[in-house]
């Protein structure tokens, strides 16, 4: 890999990977997030050695269209595979070691969609509010950390997290 690649790489990393990973965990989940991290940061590298250091206008934006595009291709496999809509055998086993776990169905689709809804009430919310929460909540991050990584004191931080809070348990009744 040329110097030239490699420190492009390396810029762009730096300046995305804390809110990639935090938007992926918030949108595909703990789990599936790193998996999906790696996939894009991986992607970038190729475009970088196949298009050129320049190709690149705005890393933010490209980075953040190559983990949506990785988490719908994600999304498109599970949903061909996640839940068996014809099972194989004739006794019942397979069925019954798909269920054995406790899926609920019924549940599962409740918790994604109101997952979903909050979702989409916070990206309504506004930019200042929208970061605070997926840097928190999906980032994971403290609220020092959070409040380091936006440039702003504490305090602003704690005081978006509890109207956007308060906000989504009135639309929400939680």
């Amino acid at each position: 890999m040329r110097q030239e690649t490699k420190d492009e790489f390396c810029r762009i990393y730096d300046l995305t990977a804390r809110q990639t990973l935090g938007w992926l965990r918030a949108h595909a989940g703990a789990s599936d997030a790193h998996d999906l991290f790696q996939e894009v940061y991986e992607e970038l590298l190729k475009t970088l050695r196949r298009k050129g250091v320049g190709y690149i206008d705005d890393e933010a934006a490209f980075v953040r269209s190559l983990a949506k595009s990785r988490l719908a291709k994600r999304h498109r496999r599970q949903s061909a595979t996640e839940i068996p809509l014809e099972f194989e055998d004739d006794d019942g086993e397979e069925l019954e070691r798909w269920l054995s776990d406790g899926f609920d169905l019924e549940d599962e689709v409740a918790r994604r969609d109101l997952a979903e809804r909050v979702r989409a009430f916070v990206d309504g919310e506004g930019e200042d509010a929208r970061a605070v929460f997926y840097l928190h909540f999906g980032a994971e991050l403290t609220l020092a950390e959070t409040a380091a990584e936006l440039g702003i004191p504490e305090s602003t931080v704690k005081s978006r997290l509890y109207r956007l809070i308060r906000k989504i348990r009135e639309n929400f009744e939680f």
